[in-house]
């Protein structure tokens, strides 16, 4: 009877403790977790407004010659970009207003016929491909520079207007702050200036400014 009944108990036993170590096997087992799209960094997005400042190196050059002197200034930019999803890139349209503050202000130079500029304005379009978090781009667009010219010994201010055409590159450096660098060529066309009393100089104005800046994107 006892011998019966041992053999019964060794029976259960070797029945019950597979599936127990199973049962443990399964509770124990590490399962892949479900995506979590709110728990993932958001990419960024070019989309959209943003406000920024600059500094930049401008060169002068009238008539082909230069005035010797590189200047580096600082200047403010607003834009809005537009992105159009592709299949392999993106693409960005954007349009963008720039200020800068020349500072210059040369009596002596005027006189000697050198172009004295003292703020700079653009109005540009731009066009870029998006590489992930860098935005390489081409602009061009309308530009405008205050001169001053000596007439009958009076300082007159005026307007000069021209074009503008460059080249660029930026990066996302955060989710809100990006680094530019560009360079844009701007020709205003003819130029008069006084090179000494009842005698008027003419020549081609242009300007080469190569500028990097930061951008806060809305």
């Amino acid at each position: 009877m006892s011998s019966r009944f041992l053999n019964l108990a060794l029976a259960g036993i070797a029945l019950v403790y597979p599936l127990s170590v199973s049962a443990a096997d399964l509770r124990y087992k590490e399962y892949p977790q479900p995506y979590d799209q709110a728990s993932q960094p958001p990419l960024f997005s070019w989309q959209g407004a943003y406000l920024g400042a600059h500094g930049s190196f401008v060169r002068r050059q009238h008539d082909g010659g230069s005035d010797n002197n590189t200047d580096l200034v600082g200047g403010l930019q607003v834009g809005y970009n537009h992105v159009i999803v592709g299949s392999s890139l993106s693409s960005v349209f954007g349009a963008e207003l720039e200020g800068d503050y020349l500072g210059r202000s040369d009596a002596e130079g005027r006189a000697a016929g050198i172009p004295d500029q003292r703020w700079l304005a653009s109005a540009k379009l731009r066009y870029g491909l998006v590489f992930d978090r860098t935005l390489l781009f081409v602009t061009g667009g309308f530009a405008t520079t205050r001169l001053t010219t000596y007439e009958n010994e009076i300082d007159k201010d005026k307007w000069k207007p021209g074009y503008l055409l460059g080249a660029g590159a930026e990066y996302a450096l955060t989710d809100k702050i990006s680094l530019k660098a560009e360079y844009n060529y701007v020709r205003f066309g003819d130029w008069q200036g006084t090179s000494m009393p009842g005698f008027i100089e003419k020549s081609d104005l242009t300007n080469h400014i190569a500028k990097a800046g930061l951008n806060y994107h809305f």
